[in-house]
């Protein structure tokens, strides 16, 4: 096992040394880059809690592999599309007041589920009321016996939306008016904290990035550089996120003590690095070629069409690993995107999926740069990104909720920008 870490740290190493000089903003490398640090950082972390057979990081090298190669193919052929630029303008007073309409909406979803269970806001300042509160939702959302009806999933598209557009409309505005569009994770967070539906925060974090980033690319803003002003705030701001993740995990306990505290801690480790270990044990020993072809990579299209039904958590089954080293339990049933699209098309299947998607990816990163102003490929270029960021866990597309998001963020940059007279042009 060793031989095979120190193979994969290697080889990634190699990787990020190649790409160095690709922009960070390009979906190709963002994908790079999001999976060879969890190559090198991973196996690391869990050398004495599992032992890697190696199938995974092979599969997911060529991956990336096939990625950039058909990126840069798609890149070309942006390139030769030439420039064109479509005439209208951001409005920011318009796209203030969808914002806002927006984010009353996403609002509402929480709190309209709080009242079902017989909850207050109030409840919010009482730790007892808060254990009560996630336990009776999550107890019925685990059980099956939860309510959802259409209008719940209509509101719970907001609180996706909200974040998703607030990343990108608040790129257009100065520094000062911008803190005002961090409202639009606070849906989210009373969700997770109620709920104990983490990975809906999660997603919310995701959704900003990916439309913060567009709307920096199309509008030729850079990251801030890196020094140590810029270096503390990133850390104070992960430092923040994982602090209400580990909460609202321990929000899901009966009663808070040092004892779940311990084994929480455990599930926190789990949650945020279980999935490589449960995708490496899967692809060697659980994998078979006789999967019913049920298109669960876009199981929100064919669960709503009848071709497929989805399960809460779509895979039911949990694996189980560690060793004596580790005290706590190491159970999880997240085996990454990548068993979705293998369950869907098989290894080769999967690797044509990979170069599909660098291209067009690559084709829609340059697309933007020759017309910043094209919103239809701002929305692919986000929906590309976003797959990219949750696939440490599952394929979003799996999930109705998000497949609308994109559909409804596409008519709110329609509403965002103006046509120009030809005397503005």
């Amino acid at each position: 096992m060793i031989l095979i870490i120190l193979i994969t740290i290697f080889i990634s190493l190699i990787l990020l040394f190649l790409i160095r000089k690709r922009s960070i903003l390009e979906p190709a490398k963002i994908f790079s880059l999001y999976w060879l640090i969890q190559l090198i950082l991973i196996p690391i972390f869990f050398f004495n809690v599992y032992d890697f057979h190696g199938l995974a990081f092979l599969y997911i090298l060529v991956s990336i592999a096939i990625m950039l190669y058909t990126s840069n193919i798609g890149k070309a052929i942006a390139t030769s599309s030439g420039f064109t630029n479509n005439r209208i303008e951001f409005n920011e007073k318009r796209s203030r007041l969808i914002f806002v309409l927006v984010i009353i909406l996403a609002f509402v979803y929480p709190f309209y589920q709080l009242t079902h269970y017989g909850f207050s806001i109030q409840d919010f300042l009482s730790i007892n009321q808060l254990l009560e509160m996630n336990n009776t939702i999550a107890a019925d959302r685990y059980s099956g016996a939860e309510e959802f009806t259409i209008l719940d999933q209509l509101l719970l598209v907001f609180v996706y939306l909200a974040p998703l557009y607030a990343g990108y409309i608040s790129t257009f505005f100065d520094k000062k008016k911008q803190t005002f569009f961090y409202i639009a994770f606070v849906p989210a967070l009373v969700v997770a904290l109620s709920q104990s539906m983490k990975a809906g925060f999660i997603a919310s974090v995701f959704l900003w990035l990916t439309g913060k980033i567009v709307a920096m690319y199309s509008t030729d803003k850079q990251l801030p550089r890196f020094n140590t002003k810029v270096i503390l705030i990133s850390t104070l701001i992960i430092l923040v996120f994982l602090g209400l993740l580990f909460f609202s995990m321990l929000l899901r306990t009966n009663e808070i003590n040092s004892d779940t505290i311990s084994f929480i801690s455990y599930r926190f480790v789990n949650y945020g690095f279980g999935h490589l270990v449960a995708f490496d044990d899967w692809i060697l020993t659980g994998w078979n070629s006789y999967y019913p072809f049920e298109l669960k990579t876009f199981y929100g299209i064919s669960n709503y069409l009848g071709l497929a039904s989805r399960e809460q958590g779509v895979f039911t089954e949990f694996f189980s690993y560690g060793n004596g080293n580790v005290s706590g339990e190491m159970v999880t049933n997240v085996y990454t995107a990548f068993r979705f699209l293998i369950e869907d098309f098989g290894f080769f299947g999967s690797f044509i999926f990979f170069g599909l998607f660098g291209l067009f990816s690559g084709f829609s990163f340059l697309k933007i740069k020759n017309n910043p102003n094209t919103i239809a490929w701002k929305v692919i270029h986000s929906a590309f990104l976003f797959f990219i960021f949750y696939s440490f866990a599952t394929s979003v597309w799996a999930y109705t909720s998000y497949i609308v998001v994109f559909i409804l963020f596409y008519l709110l940059l329609k509403l965002s920008y103006k046509p120009l007279t030809k005397d503005e042009y």
